[in-house]
């Protein structure tokens, strides 16, 4: 069943259909992997001001969930990463960083059972 807001599975099979059968599932594991890490991460650069680390570290998970299917996903990263840049007040990121993670949990979940 294809859950477009979670994960575009036709962004998938066309990854599947690149790497093959076998590899995709690691390929997969390795991104739930970083994408729990910035789930840590994204609060403790918050939590310290690193603006700097926040903004590259959403950059690089927003091209690596788009490349995976999870548009959804990848936006709330584009949102974090812009307001960054464009120096929205720390209420409104850390808005976006709890976005984020309920994001981010669904995602994982469904990656994961996809996996399983």
């Amino acid at each position: 069943m294809e859950d477009l807001s979670l994960c575009n599975m036709k962004v998938l099979q066309t990854l599947e259909n690149e790497v093959g059968r076998d590899v995709l599932p690691i390929l997969v594991s390795s991104l739930c992997d970083e994408i729990s890490a910035s789930l840590t991460n994204f609060d403790k650069y918050f939590e310290t001001q690193n603006w700097q680390m926040l903004e590259i570290e959403s950059h690089a998970l927003k091209s690596a969930t788009l490349s995976f299917g999870a548009e959804n996903l990848s936006q709330r990263c584009r949102e974090i990463e812009f307001a960054i840049k464009e120096n929205q007040p720390q209420p409104h990121i850390h808005s976006l960083i709890k976005n984020f993670n309920m994001q981010a949990k669904n995602t994982l979940d469904h990656f994961e059972k996809m996996i399983a």
